[in-house]
C-alpha cells in the first residue's frame, strides 16, 4: 500500500470514530456522518431518504460490468483506470457503481446525504466480498471535510444536476484530487431536456402540494411510461425523479467549460456516452488535444452544445483534468 492511500485509510477511520456518527459502529460499521443544516439541500436529502435512487441492482453479474467500464473508459481523451486509485463516488446512491470501484482501486470511497441509500450500498458491496478499504460517508459533497488532494479519480454521475449548490460541490471535488486528478461527470443537457424541463416547471407550478399528489398528475398528463422505456429505467423510478425531485438543473458545455475553470479544472472531453463517441466531424472538436510540439487544440464547447442539442441529447458525460 503506498503512503497517500494508507494517509487516506487513516483519515477516513479517524472520521468513522467521531461521535456524530449516526448509528453506533457495529450497527453501521462503515458508514459515517457529515451532515449539513441547508434548508434546500435538507429538502433534496429528505426526498432521497424516502426513495433512494433506483434500488435494483443491475441484472449484469459485476465481473461483466467491470469488464465493459474498462473498456469504455480507455476510450476517453485521457484514458481512464480505477486500477491502484484512490476514488470517490460522489453521490454514489445505492453503490452499483461503487461496487465497480471497489473492485480494483487501492480505497473506494461513497458519498450520499441519503443514509437509506448508503446502507443499501453496504449490502450490495458485502453481498459481493467488497468491504476492504471500503468507506461510506454520510454527508453534503460541498462540505466534505477531507485533506485536499485526497483522490485521484472522482466520479459523479446523475448527481450534479440535482444539487443546490453546485459551484460550491465543483469547488471541493477539485480541492480534493490530486495533481492531474480526474473528474468524470454525467450531466443533463438543457437542448435535450427543453420540453421535459417544461413538463415539469408547469406541472410544479400548478400542484404545489405532496409529491405524491405531483407523482400522481404526472403519470396522468405525460407518456411516462413511453419515456422510461427509452431511457431504460424502471416507471416508478423515473416518474419520481423526472417530476418529483426537489433540484433540476442542465448545463450546457460552454457554461460547465468556463465554471471548471474557475475551480482550477480543464474541460478534456465531452462524449454523448462513455460507450458513445460523435460524429467523426464533430468528435476532435470536443476533445482538448496536444501535439507532440506543444500546440494545443481546446474543445470547441460551443460546437458541441449545438451537436448535442441535435442529437436531442439528454445526458452527456465529461472528463475533467486538475
Amino acid at each position: 500500500m503506498d503512503h497517500k492511500t494508507a494517509t487516506l485509510i487513516k483519515q477516513l477511520k479517524g472520521l468513522l470514530s467521531k461521535p456524530h456518527h449516526p448509528l453506533s459502529p457495529q450497527e453501521e460499521g462503515i458508514i459515517m456522518q457529515a451532515l449539513e443544516n441547508d434548508r434546500q439541500t435538507g429538502k433534496v436529502r429528505k426526498f432521497y431518504e424516502k426513495w433512494p435512487y433506483h434500488q435494483d441492482p443491475p441484472t449484469e453479474d459485476l465481473s461483466s460490468r467491470l469488464m465493459q467500464l474498462e473498456a469504455d473508459w480507455q476510450n476517453w481523451v485521457t484514458p481512464v483506470t480505477l486500477q491502484a486509485k484512490r476514488t470517490m463516488d460522489a453521490g454514489c446512491g445505492c453503490g452499483f457503481n461503487l461496487a465497480l470501484h471497489a473492485r480494483r482501486a487501492s480505497v473506494a470511497v461513497g458519498v450520499d446525504l441519503s443514509l437509506s441509500a448508503l446502507k443499501r450500498a453496504r449490502d450490495y458491496c458485502s453481498e459481493n466480498d467488497l468491504q476492504e478499504n471500503l468507506f461510506l460517508i454520510r454527508g453534503d459533497l460541498g462540505e466534505l471535510d477531507l485533506p485536499d488532494r485526497s483522490f485521484d479519480l472522482i466520479t459523479c454521475v446523475g448527481v450534479l444536476h440535482h444539487i443546490p449548490d453546485h459551484l460550491k460541490v465543483l469547488r471541493n471535488l477539485s480541492r480534493l484530487l490530486d495533481h492531474k486528478g480526474i473528474l468524470l461527470l454525467g450531466i443533463y443537457h438543457p437542448g435535450g431536456r427543453y420540453w421535459h424541463r417544461l413538463k415539469r416547471k408547469l406541472l410544479l407550478s400548478w400542484w404545489t402540494g405532496s409529491d405524491q399528489q405531483r407523482i400522481k398528475w404526472a403519470r396522468r398528463l405525460f407518456p411516462v411510461k413511453k419515456e422510461a422505456r427509452k431511457y431504460q429505467i424502471p416507471e416508478d423510478v423515473y416518474v419520481r425523479d423526472s417530476y418529483a425531485a426537489p433540484v433540476e438543473k442542465a448545463f450546457s458545455v460552454d457554461y460547465l467549460q468556463n465554471t471548471l475553470k474557475q475551480v482550477g479544472l480543464t474541460l478534456q472531453e465531452v462524449r454523448p456516452s462513455p460507450r458513445r463517441a460523435f460524429r467523426k466531424e464533430v468528435q476532435d472538436l470536443a476533445r482538448q488535444l496536444s501535439e507532440p510540439g506543444g500546440r494545443t487544440f481546446q474543445l470547441d464547447s460551443k460546437r458541441v452544445d449545438a451537436e448535442l442539442r441535435r442529437l436531442k441529447q439528454h445526458h452527456y458525460w465529461c472528463l475533467a483534468r486538475k
